[in-house]
């Protein structure tokens, strides 16, 4: 072995070059070349497969999304759009992190009191605003004032129903509440308004500021350039990072938001390399979810499900158990399922879903059966009389509006609704509205049906949903359910810090559910996200919801250097 070190090694070639020809000694020095070209190149791969990654400031994202923005405000966004960028211009005083869990953001702390009535938040000081001027307590007590307004009707009224709120100097604020709510920290992930911007302005009138549009928040980017069309729309804009941010400056320089007039532009959008990210359901199209060259899909099974709900206040012959019975076993849901979502949803049969707290798998389940569909409505007294196709009942049609939002997704629901039902004598005349006029007949619960999307949340709290009380805007008992023991069951769950407790009262208030059929749930969709892999940091796993998929976008990055 000591041939290959120190002199030895020299005598060695050159007596070695001695017996070889010229073509010989070049074909030598080639593959001694080539070793050694080898081994910088293996090195320098394990130097890059192992250095660590330092993320610097850097680079630009180019979102697509749909729509226009007209409420960029957390207390009066509706549209995934205005829910999405008030995410990222506004912050609240606590946040969820990769875990789901709840870690301060604005707020340094907050504490409970002994009986869980009281949470006292201290602030972070030395923050600001976008503009510059400084964050305090007043801008949290205006904010929760303006949502227990009277003028006020959006959609957190009933969470601060009651709650009075309490400035005791400018970085410590509490919250008393009527009753325990031990979930009532996520409520503090709300956006907070600037005070000194808003106070001016009437509640009644908020719908009206451009300050929905150019919006000021603490968020970790703030608006910058604007775009609009010959017409006045918005094309696109420019956000740029926030160097203030709480959880400090973002690394992506910018995000530009582009704007398409509907998912089937966004989709061309990205065909054309317009964009560099967008978010869709699988149901949108069958192309959200095939791999893309250059892209990374991110696949998010979020909290929530698609449903029809039946309104047996705006149709007395819902009120007949045996017609939901019936409907029940002639929706086939795995079918729904495959053509809706091209099989990337789960098939579901209750209101709270599998893997989240309280989930009962042993509930009844109405498989598809369309003879015993027609054998329930023949029992109950439903015939065709006068052989229409459409069943009868003491001169009263077995025929029903479903009300659905005009998109795909749930069009092709109500096509197969349509093609099964009308097999048992059950007509089904569709209505399809946009998202504004959909959400004045939901207020009004002027439906006999209604097939919609619902968000539970991280921590679900079924109350606002299925409650009695909440029958009513702006409750989200979108089906007037009422019943005395499934309220007595929600009222405790909330109320109650046992997680026992709350999984025993959902596991029942699942089962009253299931024998009384509100509601038929149909599948939990599946949300991808696409962006462009030269963005790094991305973690999905914390969100609930699609338009908070940028809740750790300040870890984002795409350009860094290595350790």
């Amino acid at each position: 072995m000591t041939l290959f070190y120190g002199r030895g090694f020299f005598i060695f070639l050159k007596t070695l070059s001695k017996k070889l020809s010229s073509l010989e000694k070049v074909v030598v020095v080639l593959l001694l070349f080539v070793v050694v070209l080898e081994f910088i190149n293996g090195s320098l791969r394990f130097y890059y497969r192992n250095a660590e990654k330092i993320p610097v400031k850097g680079g630009v994202i180019v979102e697509g999304m749909v729509g226009e923005p007209k409420l960029i405000n957390p207390v009066l966004a509706s549209t995934e759009l205005d829910k999405t960028l008030s995410s990222l211009i506004f912050s609240g005083l606590v946040r969820y992190d990769e875990n789901k869990d709840i870690v301060p953001a604005l707020a340094e702390r907050c504490e409970t009191s002994p009986d869980r009535r009281t949470y006292t938040c201290y602030l972070k000081r030395n923050l600001v605003w976008h503009d510059g001027q400084a964050f305090n307590a007043e801008d949290v007590n205006y904010t929760i004032a303006v949502i227990q307004n009277p003028d006020y009707y959006g959609s957190l009224k009933s969470v601060w129903d009651g709650v009075k709120v309490e400035k005791i100097d400018d970085y410590t604020i509490s919250f008393n509440l009527p009753k325990p709510y031990p979930l009532f920290l996520s409520s503090l992930t709300m956006g907070i308004l600037p005070h000194h911007l808003w106070v001016n302005i009437p509640v009644k009138d908020f719908d009206k500021s451009t300050l929905n549009i150019n919006a000021i928040g603490t968020g970790p980017y703030k608006i910058g350039n604007t775009v609009k069309s010959k017409d006045g729309k918005i094309t696109s804009f420019v956000m740029n990072a926030n160097d203030k941010f709480v959880a400090g400056s973002p690394n992506i320089e910018s995000i530009e938001v582009k704007l398409y007039s509907n998912k089937k532009e966004l989709l061309e959008g990205f065909a054309g390399r317009e964009i560099s990210s967008f978010g869709l359901y699988s149901t949108d199209d069958a192309k959200v979810a095939k791999k893309t060259g250059g892209y990374n899909n991110y696949y998010v099974d979020l909290p929530q499900y698609v449903a029809l709900f039946f309104n047996s206040k705006h149709s007395v012959t819902l009120s007949d158990r045996a017609v939901r019975e019936a409907l029940a076993y002639s929706t086939n849901k795995e079918e729904i399922n495959e053509n809706v979502t091209f099989g990337a949803g789960v098939v579901i049969d209750s209101a709270i879903l599998p893997g989240y707290l309280g989930y009962n798998s042993e509930v009844k389940k109405y498989k598809y059966d369309q003879k015993n569909a027609s054998t329930i409505l023949s029992q109950a007294g439903w015939s065709d009389q006068d052989k229409d196709g459409v069943k009868d009942k003491e001169g009263k049609k077995l025929s029903f509006d479903l009300v659905i939002l005009d998109d795909p997704q749930f069009v092709r629901i109500a096509e197969a609704l349509q093609k099964s039902w009308s097999k048992i004598g059950v007509g089904l005349n569709v209505k399809k509205f946009d998202e504004a006029t959909l959400e004045q007949v939901i207020n009004k619960r002027e439906y006999d049906m209604l097939i919609i999307g619902e968000n539970l949340g991280a921590d679900p709290d079924l109350y606002s949903y299925w409650h009695s009380s909440q029958a009513s805007v702006p409750g989200l008992n979108l089906a007037m359910y009422e019943n005395g023991e499934a309220d007595k069951l929600l009222e405790e769950a909330r109320q109650t810090s046992d997680s026992n407790l709350r999984i025993k009262d959902y596991k029942r208030f699942q089962e009253l559910i299931a024998d009384d059929l509100p509601a038929i749930f149909l599948y939990q969709p599946s949300y991808v996200y696409k962006v462009s892999s030269k963005v790094k940091g991305i973690d999905l796993s914390g969100i609930s919801n699609t338009w908070s998929r940028f809740y750790n976008v300040s870890n984002w990055y795409m350009k860094y250097r290595r350790k």
